[in-house]
């Protein structure tokens, strides 16, 4: 499917004001870029590699999109078919149409492109919301999940944690008075990420405003929803419950200088699931494959070799 820029692409509804597509196509070979409907809502994914090889899930953390996979997966296209789902209201996927976000909703975007993709059985890998949102949906669908790497989160935040994404996203401003300045934003958000990242990112994070200046593509709502003091909000959904009804084995991903993850945490979480275990990237935050991707590959690779085929 081509680049519908303004949402009225074949076979997708045309959104209302303040929502599109995105502003630049995916041109290179190696990724393909699509979109399927949960009930009338759009979602953007992309795609690696071979549709027989092995298949691998990927999911963003909260305010990212699909394209923040791009790296991994390109490292990962030799010998599994990748796919990265952008979350409703992130990137390049519609807004929900219930005008809320909750992890149930954003497992029904997770069963929505498994059942698109006629997929059977597959390994899934989350970051932050992602990881949760995995977590959540493995407990409830053994039969498809066949093993779970959680990046860099756990059921519950350390208060730290928790005010840091607080106040990170209280200081998103609504809009930029230049593209430059959008992409300082995100620069000093991530210092550990190389400027390199990020100023490609930015194109897949923002949009262009008509009158000049920039503006974010997640949806507001998403902000709005997921600030109190108890981040994220419905993060009670009971991730812990889930965990203990695992059936896969189970990869646990720290980075080293994360305030979001504890040693501690880790070793609770791969308590349950068969044969899980636990990592630490090293020179990584909780952005952990931005910040260190050959740390994070390493400590990946084996596990998708010893789960994924």
């Amino acid at each position: 499917m081509g680049c519908p820029y303004d949402g009225g692409g074949v076979g997708l509804p045309r959104r209302g004001p303040g929502w599109q597509f995105a502003s630049r196509c995916v041109s290179m070979a190696a990724v393909r870029s699509g979109y399927l409907l949960n009930g009338d809502n759009p979602l953007n994914y992309l795609e690696w590699g071979d549709a027989d090889s092995p298949p691998v899930l990927f999911l963003h953390g909260l305010t990212d999109c699909a394209y923040v996979w791009q790296p991994v997966c390109e490292r990962l296209a030799d010998r599994y078919h990748c796919v990265a789902l952008s979350l409703r209201g992130h990137g390049d996927s519609g807004p929900s149409p219930e005008r809320q976000y909750n992890f149930q909703l954003f497992a029904s975007d997770v069963a929505a492109l498994v059942q698109h993709l006629g997929w059977q059985r597959f390994v899934l890998v989350g970051h932050s919301l992602g990881g949760r949102t995995s977590i959540a949906y493995a407990s409830n669908n053994p039969q498809q999940v066949k093993a779970l790497v959680v990046v860099d989160v756990a059921p519950g935040l350390p208060k730290e944690a928790a005010w840091r994404i607080k106040s990170n996203m209280e200081s998103m401003p609504e809009r930029f008075e230049s593209w430059q300045a959008a992409v300082e934003h995100l620069v000093a958000a991530r210092p550990g990420t190389p400027r390199r990242v990020i100023e490609e990112r930015a194109f897949y994070l923002l949009r262009r405003l008509p009158e000049g200046g920039a503006t974010w593509k997640l949806d507001p709502l998403v902000r709005q929803e997921w600030l109190g003091p108890d981040l994220p909000p419905r993060a009670t959904a009971d991730v812990w419950g889930a965990l203990e009804r695992l059936q896969c084995p189970m990869l646990v991903v720290k980075g080293e200088t994360s305030d979001t993850l504890s040693a501690e945490l880790c070793e609770r979480m791969v308590s349950f699931g068969r044969n899980s275990r636990w990592a630490e990237v090293p020179r990584a935050s909780h952005w952990v494959f931005d910040d260190n991707l050959d740390g994070f590959l390493a400590v990946l690779e084996p596990f998708l070799a010893e789960h994924a085929g």
